[in-house]
């Protein structure tokens, strides 16, 4: 069900990520109609703040690469230096 989401938030325990190269994500659906469907991961700073300070969001569908699929597991593989210059 593509209504669905969740929202991860580190505030309370806070992670070192200079480290690390990639995001990566696994996801899977049941969902059989995928026509104009779309799975968007949204990386979302706040800043201190209530609100958004800037975001990347990387929207996957059955034409992205990858592609996402019904009733198969997706991998997702991003290089976090695609999000060095987000907003």
């Amino acid at each position: 069900d593509f209504t669905n989401f969740v929202g991860v938030d580190f505030s309370g325990n806070k992670q070192d990520a200079s480290g690390m190269t990639h995001f990566h994500l696994d996801f899977w659906t049941a969902e059989e109609d995928l026509i104009g469907k779309v799975f968007n991961l949204k990386f979302s700073q706040w800043g201190g703040t209530d609100g958004e300070v800037s975001a990347f969001e990387l929207p996957l569908n059955t034409g992205t690469s990858p592609a996402v699929e019904s009733g198969k597991w997706i991998s997702v593989d991003v290089p976090i230096s695609d999000w060095t210059n987000a907003p």
